[in-house]
């Protein structure tokens, strides 16, 4: 499976909560079926950490930040669930809290492609006759192409 990481999370009220955190958090991110995710301990020592001898330190740590995860954080850019990224729900079971809403936004690619076909539609509406050509696309691609190169040029000024 997959998950979508926004580089916001390294730059929010997470800072400086440690590697174990993050780690679970990413865990979480790519492990969760519609904003479940099933976290043992054990397991994730085993996963995260490499803990392939049981040792209780590393379970110590894949625990806390659990439970850090779980804590409200009146920092937190979410109000829902007074910041807490994760609510418990079984023994090994956890909802996301904010999963539908990060879920449903469209990466950055996603998004430019959504505007280049609702561009074209609207240029072969404005022509009157709703078709776009292949060779119409592939024109408008490679100008989103040369906006985003000049995007970056720009940035890295």
């Amino acid at each position: 499976m997959y998950g979508k990481s926004f580089e916001s999370k390294y730059e929010g009220s997470m800072v400086g909560a440690g590697v174990y955190v993050f780690a679970v958090w990413d865990y979480c991110i790519t492990k969760n079926r519609s904003g479940i995710v099933e976290l043992n301990p054990k397991l994730l020592a085993f996963v995260l950490d490499g803990d392939t001898d049981g040792s209780k330190q590393s379970a110590e740590h894949i625990e806390a930040a659990i439970e850090y995860l779980m804590r409200p954080d009146p920092d937190s850019r979410s109000r829902e669930s007074e910041g807490r990224r994760l609510v418990k729900e079984g023994t090994f079971q956890y909802r996301m809290v904010n999963w539908a809403s990060y879920d449903g936004l469209k990466s950055l690619s996603e998004q430019r492609e959504y505007n280049r076909r609702k561009q074209a539609e609207y240029r072969a509406k404005k022509r009157g006759n709703g078709v776009v050509s292949a060779e119409e696309m592939e024109a408008h691609a490679e100008v989103q192409a040369a906006v985003r190169k000049l995007d970056e040029v720009q940035e890295g000024l």
